[in-house]
């Protein structure tokens, strides 16, 4: 059998699939970028993303969003999977959409989309760490034999490790620094120094948003290198916050660094931060995990 191409089944190509449906989007989202009984949930948000700037298209940049997993959704030969966009408050500066995320299985997840307008501010503060160079000569994150044994989204990331552990290994601490991307070239979004004209997109809006929410999501729970056996986990909630309008950087490269920064009677929060190749912070995140280990 013939292996489908990356930019076959990409997010952008996914993306623009999307169509109108009822009152809302649907998508077919394959087999590739499943998780367990479910769609990754990164490309869930990428897609619920894409869903409420096609329905909404007057917004401001993405400055948060929240995310609640509440059950599988539907993929590949079972089904689409839909996106319903609802407008919840639109104020002078900030605009509040919530997008349901549906299949044949009932309700599977709920996003809420905080957009919000630049404005003057006294208060500036910046994040930067050193520059993301040779992301090459880091080692793969999952050896090429490992690769049958972890979710099938991961393997559409090119992920190398910088430092801290894989799952399962039975480390002290539970952290790991990596250096992403997507494999899918038409998904890497914006390059550093190209407008979002020149890329086919507005600054900070469309598929280059989609597919770095969809990419902020893609690490496995940092807790799980402190075990030294495979262990069933879910992502319950996710939050994520925009803190740049630029979004852009280096052949699609990015550092996602993931911390456990708790564990306690079954459930694990992890916060996670994603910086472009210069080393400018672009987004920080926190999600809750249970563990059933």
């Amino acid at each position: 059998m013939m292996r489908k191409k990356c930019a076959d089944i990409g997010f952008a190509a996914i993306s623009e699939s999307l169509t109108p449906s009822g009152e809302g989007y649907s998508a077919y989202v394959p087999n590739e970028w499943t998780q367990g009984r479910s769609i990754f949930g990164g490309m869930v948000a990428g897609l619920a993303y894409e869903a409420a700037i096609r329905r909404f298209s007057d917004l401001p940049p993405l400055r948060s969003m929240q995310l609640s997993f509440v059950g599988p959704i539907n993929f590949g030969k079972a089904g689409r999977s839909n996106y319903v966009p609802s407008l919840l408050r639109q104020g002078k500066n900030v605009t509040f959409i919530n997008v349901d995320v549906t299949s044949e299985l009932g309700l599977g997840a709920r996003a809420n989309f905080v957009f919000g307008a630049a404005r003057e501010s006294r208060l500036s503060q910046a994040s930067m760490i050193e520059p993301l160079t040779d992301p090459l000569s880091y080692p793969r994150f999952t050896p090429r034999l490992a690769e049958p044994f972890v979710p099938k989204f991961f393997l559409q990331f090119e992920t190398r490790l910088i430092a801290g552990h894989r799952p399962m290994a039975g480390a002290d601490e539970g952290y790991m620094l990596t250096a992403i991307r997507h494999k899918d070239a038409a998904s890497r979004g914006i390059a550093e120094g190209e407008t979002g004209h020149e890329a086919g997109h507005e600054a900070g809006r469309g598929t280059d948003m989609g597919a770095f929410l969809t990419l902020a999501d893609a690490l496995p729970p940092s807790g799980l290198s402190r075990l030294k056996k495979l262990t069933p986990v879910g992502t319950m909630s996710w939050m994520l916050n925009i803190l740049d309008d630029d979004i852009s950087t280096e052949d699609g490269w990015w550092r996602l660094d993931a911390v456990m920064r708790s564990a306690q009677n079954g459930y694990m929060t992890e916060t996670a931060g994603l910086w472009n190749a210069s080393g400018r912070k672009i987004a920080e995140a926190m999600q809750s995990v249970a563990v059933f280990a």
